[in-house]
């Protein structure tokens, strides 16, 4: 009874079953209803995803309309009424039996293909309205390969030669992963191409893409890690006077306390530079390995008798917690920006290829025709 409701044409319908459940024969079984109720063949479009799939449909509508030109009355009524789940309009048998005919004389016959075909179809219409060549080719799979892995040498080459953004990029993506990974990312991004083409013309090209990702990670546009570490590093981040005065105290202490004053009052010797290259050293005299502050920054003895010196300690490792994750999230932001920085080239020369040749890909057919 379920595989009736779905073959019901009156509804709209979503069918997910197991193979060998039966779906093909609901989309037949709707097929032939839209048919027995007098649709004209050439009205019904049956879309499948593979051309087999689209022979196999076309095999069963006919076989069932050719039973149903020569089988007995009584034959013929039964099959209709399972067909229907009640028993068929007086005249249903006589127009079951015209229906074979009518499918072979319908011009242009009854339209059963490949989402691919179908859109194949429009565009060769209006190819002018669709923004597309008259005469275009329609790319394989294997065709689409080559194209892509002649864009990824090009780019690769241009990125070897090139000193500025796209070869920056190039080097960023390529320093974070193994260079075995690094043509698998790139293979990644060749089978990613529609989504990312679409991300970008979404949000108003690499700009917008990028404004989009600082946005997720809460960071401003263009945020250099590097930046942010000298930033954080500077006199004027830190508070000085309390941390240099908590490091006479700790001096005095235990020889933990005094461990962590060498350590902290090394630090606040150096310059900004000297900082950025001790940050995490320094830091992981507030923070664990895991960046949790420490239970503990000073003795008891110390705490108990200064206050003020426990209370700057824990406003350091506070402000060090900020710094890195701010430090994580703008790396991040460059990550991904070199990314979609990388994956924009790759499209864009890969789109260049195929216009130059006059070629569609598959995904192009069904973007072409969507936005026809």
């Amino acid at each position: 009874s379920r595989q009736r409701d779905g073959a019901d044409a009156g509804v709209s319908a979503w069918v997910s079953a197991s193979a060998g459940a039966g779906k093909t024969r609901v989309l037949r079984d709707r097929v032939l209803r839209l048919l027995l109720a007098g649709v004209a063949p050439q009205r019904v479009l049956c879309l499948t995803f593979t051309k087999a799939a689209a022979a196999e449909m076309a095999r069963r509508i006919n076989a069932e309309l050719g039973d149903w030109a020569i089988l007995d009355d009584a034959a013929l009524h039964k099959r209709l009424a399972a067909l229907l789940g009640a028993d068929p309009p007086d005249d249903a048998t006589r127009r079951a039996r015209q229906l074979f005919a009518q499918v072979l004389e319908a011009p242009g016959g009854m339209k059963i293909m490949t989402i691919h075909a179908f859109c194949q179809s429009v565009l060769r219409r209006f190819p002018l309205e669709a923004g597309v060549v008259p005469h275009f080719q329609v790319m394989e799979e294997r065709d689409a390969g080559e194209l892509l892995e002649d864009a990824k040498a090009e780019l690769l080459a241009s990125a070897h030669m090139d000193d500025g953004e796209l070869g920056m990029a190039v080097a960023n993506v390529a320093g974070r992963v193994h260079e075995m990974r690094f043509p698998d990312l790139l293979n990644e991004i060749s089978r990613a191409r529609a989504p990312f083409a679409d991300m970008l013309q979404d949000f108003g090209g690499l700009d917008g893409v990028r404004a989009r990702i600082a946005e997720i990670l809460d960071v401003a546009p263009d945020t250099d890690p590097a930046a942010v570490l000298q930033s954080a590093c500077a006199e004027a981040a830190i508070d000085g006077a309390a941390l240099r005065h908590a490091v006479g105290v700790l001096a005095e202490g235990s020889s933990g306390d005094s461990k962590r004053a060498a350590l902290v009052g090394d630090w606040l010797a150096g310059d900004a530079d000297r900082r950025a290259e001790g940050f995490e050293a320094y830091a992981l005299a507030y923070l664990t390995q895991q960046g949790e502050p420490r239970k503990q920054l000073a003795t008891k003895a110390i705490r108990e008798k200064h206050p003020d010196v426990d209370a700057a300690l824990r406003a350091e490792g506070d402000r060090l917690m900020a710094v890195r994750e701010l430090l994580r999230k703008a790396d991040l932001y460059q990550a991904n920006s070199a990314l979609v920085r990388l994956a924009a080239e790759l499209v864009a020369r890969y789109e260049a290829r195929k216009a130059a040749s006059g070629r569609l890909d598959y995904d192009d057919l069904i973007a072409r025709t969507r936005a026809l």
